[in-house]
């Protein structure tokens, strides 16, 4: 049996799932465990992503994603610690040069 089943856009974008991530899970009821089912993506609209699934027979589906990756907080830049390091120690050397000549 083909099953071709529609993805609604506004649930994957609402749950944060990514259109690569998406399964239709078939319940084994002998086994009481959902297992993945093969699918295939083959088509989309504004509206929708559709996929197609090759089934051995009826039972209970689910259609189920995992969630995009969340983006990566941008880091600060090495280049601008090590910038501000530098000054500090050279306004600490200064300071201690500045001091060590008053001495004389």
């Amino acid at each position: 049996v083909s099953l071709t089943f529609a993805v609604s856009r506004s649930w994957i974008s609402s749950s944060n799932i990514s259109e690569n991530l998406i399964f239709l899970k078939r319940f084994d009821a002998s086994e009481n465990i959902w297992e993945n089912i093969p699918i295939t993506l083959v088509g989309e609209d504004e509206s929708y992503v559709y996929f197609r699934a090759n089934l051995r027979g009826f039972s209970l589906f689910a259609i189920s994603g995992l969630p995009a990756a969340a983006p990566k907080p941008e880091a600060k830049p090495r280049t601008e610690i090590l910038i501000a390091v530098i000054v500090v120690i050279i306004i600490i050397l200064l300071f201690i040069l500045i001091s060590l000549r008053r001495r004389q």
